[in-house]
């Protein structure tokens, strides 16, 4: 009996790899790289609009993030709720302008890019600009966001480093 199952799991095998793999695209296309570069611009239109429920529809179904505090958002609910709570503390008249340096094809239905983010509108001594990074998955409905990390310069934060003495 164990000879006969290793021969028909050989035999499986052979026929298997014999088969041929339905094609993957092994990059997205043109059409895919505007779509994902227009996510991040509705991504700001909607931070500025303090659209939470507008951001979370960018979102995949499969949504996750640690954010720089450290919560774990695991649905895009999740971030919608703690986006709205954010945008509830923010000052008035602070917009957001974002841009997208690259986007990264891992295959044709997934893809990472990134880029930088300014604000004007903070109070003084605040930071006004950072960086993101955002994987993104194309599902039935297009691209979607699946997880994604914003840095902040944290540079006017930093106290002056102190002046060296002069050498005798």
């Amino acid at each position: 009996m164990p000879i006969r199952m290793l021969s028909t799991a050989a035999v499986l095998s052979l026929m298997l790899a014999a088969c041929p793999a339905a094609p993957v695209a092994t990059t997205g296309t043109p059409e895919d790289e505007t779509a994902i570069r227009a996510n991040g611009d509705a991504w700001a239109a909607a931070w500025n609009a303090r659209d939470a429920a507008g951001i979370a529809a960018l979102m995949a179904s499969e949504y996750h993030e640690v954010t720089p505090m450290g919560q774990h958002h695991s649905t895009a609910a999740d971030a919608q709720a703690a986006m709205a709570t954010e945008f509830e503390q923010m000052p008035t008249g602070v917009t957001m302008s974002l841009t997208t340096e690259f986007i990264k094809f891992i295959d044709g239905a997934n893809a990472y890019s990134g880029g930088t983010w300014t604000t004007t509108g903070m109070p003084a001594g605040m930071p006004t600009r950072g960086s993101w990074l955002v994987i993104n998955v194309k599902d039935s409905t297009g691209w979607k966001i699946a997880s994604g990390l914003g840095s902040t310069d944290v540079t006017p934060l930093m106290p002056t480093p102190p002046a060296e003495d002069a050498a005798p």
